[in-house]
C-alpha cells in the first residue's frame, strides 16, 4: 500500500527557520544565504510516500487507529543518488516486520541542491508527520547518507527544544564527511 503525500508550506516554512536558528549567521553564510536553498517551484512542493502493508492498513482503517507504529525512514545514497523508489523494498519490509506504517521523504538531492537542502525537506517531513502523529509513536531511521540526515534532524530538534521521537535507528549512517576518522584509511 502507497500513497503519497505534499507537505504543507508551514512545515516547509517552520522547518527553514530551525535550520537557519541551527547554522547561525556565520553558518548560514557559509552555506551561500539563507534564500536560495529555500527555493523551489510553486508547484513543487516537497513529497513523502506512505509505505505499509495492504493488511496492516486495512485493519487500521476498520478500527479508525492512526497506528501505534511509525518510522520515518531517510534514504541514503551519499546525498546525490538514490530514491524513495530505490529503497522501497527495504522499506516495505521493515514496514512488515515492524507492523507499522513507514513515511519516506523525496527530499532534494546534490549536486543540484546541495546541503542544507535535504535536510530542509527531512525536517518538514518530520514536522508535519508530528502533527499527524504523537512523537512517541515516531521511530526515525536512515541508512548511510539518510543516517547521517536522521542524527542531523535529532540534533536540531534537540538543540530546539522539539518533540523528539520515540527513538532512531541509523544503519550504517555516513556521519563523519570530512572521512577524519581513523576507521577510513586503515583498521581504527
Amino acid at each position: 500500500m502507497v500513497e503519497e503525500v505534499s507537505i504543507p508550506a508551514l512545515n516547509i516554512t517552520r522547518s527553514a527557520e530551525l535550520v537557519q536558528e541551527q547554522l547561525g549567521h556565520r553558518g548560514i553564510d557559509k552555506v551561500g544565504g539563507k534564500l536560495w536553498w529555500q527555493w523551489r517551484r510553486d508547484e513543487a512542493p516537497p513529497k513523502a510516500e506512505w509505505i505499509e502493508m495492504r493488511k496492516d492498513h486495512q485493519e487500521r482503517q476498520r478500527t479508525g487507529d492512526k497506528g501505534q507504529r511509525v518510522m520515518l525512514y531517510v534514504h541514503g545514497g551519499a546525498y546525490y543518488f538514490g530514491s524513495v523508489d530505490e529503497h522501497r523494498y527495504q522499506m516495505q519490509r521493515h514496514a512488515r516486520k515492524l507492523r507499522a506504517r513507514v513515511l519516506a521523504p523525496r527530499y532534494r538531492l546534490a549536486p543540484q541542491f546541495p546541503f542544507p537542502c535535504g535536510l530542509h525537506d527531512c525536517l518538514a517531513a518530520y514536522l508535519w508527520l508530528i502533527e499527524q502523529q504523537d512523537p512517541s509513536t515516531i521511530l526515525l531511521a536512515g541508512d548511510s547518507a539518510g543516517g547521517g540526515m536522521v542524527l542531523s534532524m535529532l540534533v536540531i530538534l534537540r538543540d530546539r527544544g522539539l518533540p523528539l521521537p520515540a527513538g532512531a535507528v541509523l544503519i550504517s549512517p555516513w556521519v563523519d564527511l570530512t572521512h577524519s576518522f581513523p576507521s577510513v584509511a586503515g583498521d581504527g
